[in-house]
């Protein structure tokens, strides 16, 4: 379980200018705990920038993110579960983190593994193996999660997430709560190319 803040900036072949942000001290002061950043390079000509500053809820010691696993699969989490199948296998006192990272890396459908968490959340996860990046956070939005496309909302924009955020350099962009009805993913193409999509939740049974 943890109060973090996290943040990612995914920046396509000639973007960074337009998505020049200064959020870091902001994010920093959502957890005091730990704070981590991972930097990828992933395909031709893309950074994929994924920042996290913790504060833990539970454990005796707290979990640092970003949290990556042996293949290369990445969690930034600012979350807590109440309930569900993956909470139900955590040890007493364990922090949630790992095992939904685990959970992730070994499924076929990350929407689907989402849709089972009871609780409070927001979440990025980049799977190496398919080169997705994906994020969203729970149905009643209970966990900030900022969303902002320089450049305009098309494939060769970049893409910022953000707990927290500071104004942009670019005067024609602006964060955006991220909404609810689903969950986004980016899939980067070995030619640099970024497919975005949004995945809506099925309906309530």
């Amino acid at each position: 379980t943890a109060m973090c803040g996290i943040s990612v900036s995914l920046l396509t072949p000639g973007t960074a200018d337009a998505a020049a942000a200064s959020s870091d001290a902001h994010l920093r002061r959502r957890g005091p705990d730990s704070a981590g950043e991972i930097v990828l390079w992933p395909c031709a000509g893309v950074e994929l920038r994924l920042s996290a500053a913790v504060l833990s809820l539970r454990g005796a010691t707290p979990t640092p993110q970003p949290l990556r696993d042996e293949f290369g699969n990445i969690l930034l989490w600012n979350g807590e579960l109440f309930g569900g199948e993956i909470f139900d296998a955590i040890a007493a006192g364990a922090s949630d983190s790992a095992a939904l990272l685990a959970a992730l890396s070994s499924t076929t459908s990350v929407p689907t593994v989402m849709a089972s968490l009871v609780g409070p959340w927001a979440f990025a996860y980049w799977s190496a193996a398919t080169r997705t990046l994906w994020y969203g956070r729970d149905a009643l939005g209970r966990r900030s999660l900022l969303r902002a496309r320089p450049g305009g909302d098309h494939d060769g924009a970049p893409l910022l997430l953000s707990s927290v955020a500071a104004p942009l350099a670019d005067a024609n962009a602006s964060w955006e709560e991220l909404p609810v009805d689903g969950i986004g993913c980016v899939e980067l193409l070995a030619s640099g190319a970024a497919r975005h999509g949004w995945r809506r939740r099925a309906p309530a049974a």
